[in-house]
């Protein structure tokens, strides 16, 4: 019982009960109330087994497919999102989120999505020139370095 104010005030988080703000699932349960958690969405896209995905993910060069496949294989295997999530690095909106997008598209909309901003200060003539300088590596005479570093 509080003395110098109602038992119950609604906030925009939840209520105040003696001066202490509760959720709305704590202050039913703290009632006696039971709280129903929402149930996940579950991923209708069975195309691909978790097998074929791993799979996709050690022969696909996009960095965002790498990290994706895996945690969208670790849910349709039955582990929870959170746990999923924390597997691979991301919490549990984001692995909310990926999933979705593999429900909508499936593994391709798991790809990086081209970004807003600036144009490149190279065209792709010239950025094909600074690839082929990289990936056939310095020359030991002329550049005095035996590996590109960054």
């Amino acid at each position: 019982m509080c003395l110098y104010q109602s038992n119950f005030e609604l906030t925009h988080s939840g209520y105040i009960v003696c001066g202490a703000v509760l959720r709305h699932d704590i202050l039913w349960l703290w009632m006696g109330l039971e709280v129903a958690m929402p149930a996940a969405i579950k991923v209708t896209r069975t195309s691909h087994t978790p097998e074929a995905l791993r799979a996709l993910a050690r022969s696909e060069k996009n960095a965002a497919q790498n990290v994706c496949l895996p945690m969208v294989a670790l849910v349709l295997e039955g582990v929870r999102r959170a746990e999923a999530g924390r597997m691979v690095g991301m919490d549990r909106q984001a692995v909310r989120d990926w999933l979705r997008r593999y429900d909508a598209e499936g593994p391709e909309g798991l790809r990086d999505r081209p970004r807003g901003g600036t144009a490149g200060f190279l065209d792709d003539g010239r950025l094909a020139a600074v690839w082929g300088w990289v990936e056939s590596g310095p020359d030991v005479e002329r550049d005095d370095a035996v590996r590109w570093r960054v």
